[in-house]
This record gives structure tokens, C-alpha cells and sequence, in this order.
């Protein structure tokens, strides 16, 4: 069995991280065989499940009123500011097919990056992980622009918390844990949803703002 981890912000996952990381293999357990495909066809029908909740009434009333403050701000002259999150999303602004209606924000943003940058009527974008990105969303009000976050919610569909200090929080239906598939006897999921979905909502709310 390869040695898989577990999202870091899961309680006790860096440890138990740190203990596999020196073997590419478990030499503490055994894993029955798993039957060819099974995986792979789990976390295809993980990712499509999310993907049809971004589609459903409630996640198009989210998209649609994301890509209504981004269209209106964009006809008056205002900058759009994508600040992308995780391990690829960072690197798919600006690549073919993207029409430019986004500025990607690269680099660490903080609270104090974001003030010279943002004026009032700009929308900031942030695609993250868990965590609601207080302090920028502050500090994005302060300066008169609106916000759209897309962040991991509850598995009951219950935004996270601090959700509500953006303008819209779009549910990317993934959920805390960050993993789509389960190995019988393998003590934590594994496959992460997160990148794909994340990567998703970037291109329907650039293909929507461009459209319109």
C-alpha cells in the first residue's frame, strides 16, 4: 500500500503525515487488493456529484449572482481580482482559452497587499480550501470592493463560518477532509476533490463574465 496523506487542516494529520513520510510504502499494514478500476470510477462519481451541485438551482443562484456583481463592475470600469488558492489553481489564470476579464493576484495576499491595489467598485475572487479569508474580506469592504469566495462548506450544505463577510459564497460541495474515495481497512480517504471543483467554478465564472 502507498503511503497516502491526509489533509493537513484534518486535527493530527501533520503527525501522522511526518511518521509516513520517510516510506513510499506501508511497512506497518497491509491492505487487501483493491479490484481494478474501483478507485478511479469512486472518485469520478465523487467529482461528478459536485459539479452537479454547482448546477442545481442553488448553486446557479450563486454563480449567476457572482457573475452579476463581476459583469457590473466590469461595464463601469472596474477591475476584476482573482486570488486563487491550492495547488494548481494558482497557475490557471491566464492560461489559453482565458479571456483576460480576471486579474490573477499572485504571491502571498495579506490584509496589507490587497489595500494599495483594491478601489471601490473592484470584485475580489478568492478560490480557497476551508478557511474564510477574514482579514482580506475586510479589508476588500474598507476599500469599496465587493467579494466572491469559494470555500469548503459543511456536508449538510451549511456555509462555513464567517462565510457571510463576503457578498456571495459559492459551495464548492466538497467538504472538510478534503477526500472522495475510501480503501477498506486504510485508516484515513483519500483522492482530493478540491483542485478540480475549485478549477470548475474559475471557468464557469470566467466563461459567464465574458458572455454577458
Amino acid at each position: 500500500m502507498p503511503t497516502m496523506f491526509q489533509s493537513v487542516m484534518v486535527e493530527g494529520a501533520r503527525e501522522r503525515n511526518a511518521k509516513y513520510r520517510p516510506q513510499r510504502f506501508h511497512e506497518d499494514l497491509t491492505i487487501e487488493p483493491v479490484p481494478a478500476g474501483q478507485l478511479g470510477q469512486a472518485y469520478l462519481k465523487g467529482l461528478r456529484s459536485h459539479l452537479a451541485k454547482l448546477l442545481s438551482p442553488a448553486g446557479v443562484a450563486q454563480l449567476d449572482r457572482a457573475a452579476t456583481l463581476a459583469t457590473t463592475a466590469k461595464q463601469q470600469g472596474h477591475t476584476l481580482w482573482a486570488w486563487m488558492f491550492g495547488h494548481y489553481p494558482p497557475y490557471v489564470p491566464g492560461t489559453p482559452g482565458d479571456p483576460g476579464e480576471w486579474s490573477a493576484l499572485s504571491g502571498k495576499v495579506t490584509a496589507a497587499t490587497l489595500e494599495p491595489k483594491l478601489r471601490p467598485g473592484d470584485v475580489l475572487l478568492h478560490i480557497g480550501y476551508t478557511a474564510v479569508p477574514t482579514a482580506e474580506l475586510a479589508a476588500a469592504k474598507q476599500a469599496g470592493a465587493k467579494s466572491v469566495i469559494v470555500v469548503a462548506g459543511s456536508a449538510d450544505g451549511q456555509p462555513p463560518k464567517d462565510a457571510n463577510q463576503a457578498d456571495v459564497w459559492i459551495d464548492p460541495g466538497w467538504v472538510f477532509g478534503d477526500a472522495e474515495v475510501s480503501v477498506p481497512g486504510y485508516d484515513v480517504d483519500l483522492i482530493p476533490p478540491s483542485g478540480v471543483i475549485e478549477i470548475a467554478v474559475y471557468w464557469m465564472l470566467v466563461a459567464e463574465t465574458a458572455g454577458r
